[in-house]
C-alpha cells in the first residue's frame, strides 16, 4: 500500500468529555472512484454522523436516501438492543469521512437514528484503527487501514519498568 492510501482524521469535543461520539460526513450513491470520471460522479451529500462501535453496521436514514436519491438493493433482517426489526432496507453507498478518508461500495442499512443521519458502525471502523483519549476533552482518531496495535497494557509496563521520573524508550515496531 502506498502511502497516498493511508488516512487520518481526528475529532475533538468542543469542550470536556464527549458522551456521544459525532462528526460530519459526505455520502453518496456507490461508485468507484478509480474507475469513474470526477464528472460522473454522483453528487455528495453532507450529513451529521455519529460512531457506534456497538454496531456491527453502518446505517442510514430516510433524509439520506431521499437527498442521495439512493434505490434499495435488498431487504435484512436487523438485531438491535430491543430485539429485532422487521425487514430494512439495504443500499449501496460511499460515504467521505472528514480529511478524506473514503469508505467506496459500502451496504448499509435504511434505519431511524436519533441525533443523526448516519451511523458509523463496526463494517467501517474495523477496517482501521479506532482510539478515544479523553484528557481535559476528548479526542477521537481514526486512521484507515490499520497501521499496528494499540496496546495500553504494554504501554503502562513499559512505564512503570522506567520508574518514577524517567521517560521509557518508544518501541520501535
Amino acid at each position: 500500500m502506498t502511502p497516498k492510501e493511508f488516512r487520518a482524521l481526528s475529532i475533538y469535543a468542543k469542550t470536556g468529555l464527549a458522551r456521544v461520539l459525532a462528526s460530519d460526513c459526505h455520502v453518496s450513491a456507490a461508485f468507484d472512484p478509480a474507475t469513474t470520471p470526477a464528472a460522473r460522479q454522483p453528487t455528495r451529500q453532507k450529513f451529521s454522523a455519529i460512531w457506534d462501535t456497538g454496531a456491527s453496521g453502518s446505517v442510514i436514514t430516510q433524509n439520506v436516501v431521499d437527498a442521495c436519491g439512493l434505490k434499495p438493493i435488498t431487504f435484512t433482517k436487523v438485531y438491535h438492543g430491543g430485539g429485532a426489526t422487521d425487514l430494512a432496507e439495504v443500499y449501496l453507498v460511499n460515504i467521505l469521512l472528514l480529511n478524506n478518508v473514503q469508505i467506496h461500495t459500502l451496504q448499509v442499512t435504511k434505519l431511524n437514528i436519533n441525533g443523526a443521519d448516519v451511523l458509523i458502525g463496526m463494517d467501517i471502523i474495523a477496517m482501521g484503527d479506532l482510539t478515544i483519549s479523553n484528557v481535559g476533552r476528548t479526542v477521537m482518531s481514526f486512521r484507515i487501514p490499520s497501521l499496528g496495535a494499540v496496546d495500553y497494557v504494554a504501554q503502562t509496563k513499559q512505564h512503570k519498568a522506567a520508574g518514577p521520573g524517567k521517560k521509557s524508550k518508544k518501541r520501535r515496531r
